[in-house]
């Protein structure tokens, strides 16, 4: 089974208070989001965000399974390049799932300004990449950090899976796109839609996608066939 998530940001204590990840956060501090006072976010808040995401990653996908992470995976030390293979590799290793494909988040590197810290990625995950085309169980599927209006074959049934957002695209994303076959796989999104802070499965995806018509914005007609 292939699972699906983005923008864990494991580490980052400013994550819990730009996405309001109120379930890790300690009353005093969720006092202090809601005063819009800033406030710098306790090592016990991010150890709980932290540890509950691994235990959902681990609960939902097998060692044997596929994970697909759409970028911004966590917060690391980038002066010091052994601290950040520790860090990096210490939330890695914590996923009990062999396979852990990346799709490179803002967060995470650059590619060319950055060269040494691509290669403790590309020497921890089994594939790091820009963006994905791939066939899963017969679906086509395009996977980038960043949501897309149009993309390869978005027009004969093809998925576009994404995050970066944290959600806060997805209404005007379905005003614009009525019936779109793209969706934020983020853990916020996760969160509004399961109550969790998890994954998706391929098999939640089938069922998200199976009444969505799709949404032709170029020269191409929507086609209900095989991609």
């Amino acid at each position: 089974m292939d699972y699906f998530t983005s923008d864990t940001h494991f580490s980052h204590g400013n994550i819990l208070k730009y996405c309001k990840r109120i379930k890790y956060l300690a009353p005093s501090e969720i006092e202090l989001l809601n005063s819009g006072e800033n406030f710098k976010v306790c090592l016990n808040s991010v150890q709980s965000m932290n540890d509950d995401m691994i235990d959902k990653i681990n609960q939902m996908v097998k060692p044997n399974d596929v994970l697909w992470h759409l970028g911004d995976f966590c917060w690391f030390n980038r002066r010091n390049l052994d601290r950040a293979y520790y860090e990096i590799s210490n939330f890695r290793y914590a996923i009990n799932c062999k396979t852990v494909n990346l799709i490179l988040g803002n967060h995470d590197c650059n590619r060319l300004e950055e060269p040494e810290i691509l290669e403790i990625y590309e020497s921890i995950f089994n594939l790091v990449l820009d963006k994905a085309i791939v066939r899963i169980n017969g679906q086509h599927i395009v996977m980038d950090h960043y949501a897309h209006a149009v993309w390869p074959k978005s027009h004969r049934s093809s998925w576009n899976l994404y995050g970066h957002s944290h959600s806060n695209a997805e209404q005007n994303l379905n005003k614009l796109f009525p019936g779109r076959r793209s969706i934020d796989v983020g853990v916020d999104n996760a969160y509004l839609m399961f109550g969790e802070y998890r994954p998706f499965s391929f098999v939640e995806l089938q069922k998200f996608f199976a009444n969505k018509k799709g949404c032709s914005i170029d020269h191409h007609e929507e086609r209900e066939e095989n991609v």
